[in-house]
């Protein structure tokens, strides 16, 4: 693989992997019985910066490298169902990562309001970054998949 598609790879799994921490550590944060926000702000502006940039890496990775040459691979090895259900799932799922990170990113930023409000603010927070851990938890273990269709 040449360098430049080798380095665009290695920044969108380290980035949506830094996305997926965060949300984790967003989620924990939320599910505390002392939430700080200022954290909460922290973790919340690296999940959507780390899966905008993946998104963006990813894509270039994608439409340049990916697509003509790696998928005619997988699709005429051994194992073709890792492109048609594996990436094809991937892909879907990934579209959505950034907008949810949008919206974890807008609730932490706006959070406020009495004690009544709070509470159901960090219900609704915890939700968004449980629901990112979980569907980049998924993108990763499929690009894994698809990428052992290669070798």
């Amino acid at each position: 693989m040449p360098l430049p598609f080798a380095l665009l790879l290695a920044t969108h799994v380290l980035t949506g992997l830094s996305a997926v921490l965060a949300s984790g550590a967003a989620w924990l944060e939320a599910l505390s019985a002392e939430p700080r926000l200022r954290r909460l702000h922290s973790f919340s502006l690296v999940t959507l910066l780390g899966y905008a940039a993946s998104w963006i890496s990813g894509g270039v990775y994608y439409v340049r490298y990916y697509g003509p040459v790696v998928k005619p691979v997988i699709k005429g090895g051994p194992f073709p169902l890792a492109h048609a259900v594996g990436m094809e799932l991937k892909e879907h799922v990934f579209l959505f990562l950034p907008f949810l990170a949008l919206t974890l990113c807008c609730a932490v930023w706006m959070a406020g309001g009495g004690k009544k409000e709070r509470a159901a603010g960090r219900k609704a927070v915890a939700a968004l970054a449980g629901t990112s851990v979980f569907l980049g938890t998924l993108v990763a273990l499929l690009g894994l998949a698809v990428s052992g269709a290669v070798r």
